[in-house]
């Protein structure tokens, strides 16, 4: 089954928070999520530190985007693909499923 998320929900997901960014091209569809680093999540201020960044793919269909594939991608670029169901909490975030 395919996972879909509303395009709009997407988009106040990026207006809202920092950490996440979209970049559109034709009906491809990719969400960037740079998490914060430990000391920004301890709230001790920004460190150096290389943080791994999420990737999400997805095609745009009117008004939702149908995920296609995910990554996580290291500093050096190595990637390792995850299944979407390791986003279903995330999914049923903005589904409200």
């Amino acid at each position: 089954m395919d996972e879909e998320v509303p395009y709009k929900r997407l988009i106040e997901l990026v207006n809202a928070d920092p950490a996440y960014s979209m970049v559109e091209d034709g009906i491809r569809v990719e969400i960037i999520f740079n998490p914060p680093s430990r000391g920004e999540a301890m709230g001790v201020g920004e460190d150096e530190e290389e943080r791994p960044v999420l990737r999400i793919v997805g095609e745009r269909r009117g008004d939702v985007v149908v995920l296609r594939e995910a990554w996580v991608e290291d500093a050096m670029g190595e990637r390792r693909r995850m299944d979407l169901s390791e986003l279903e909490l995330w999914i049923q975030s903005l589904t409200n499923r």
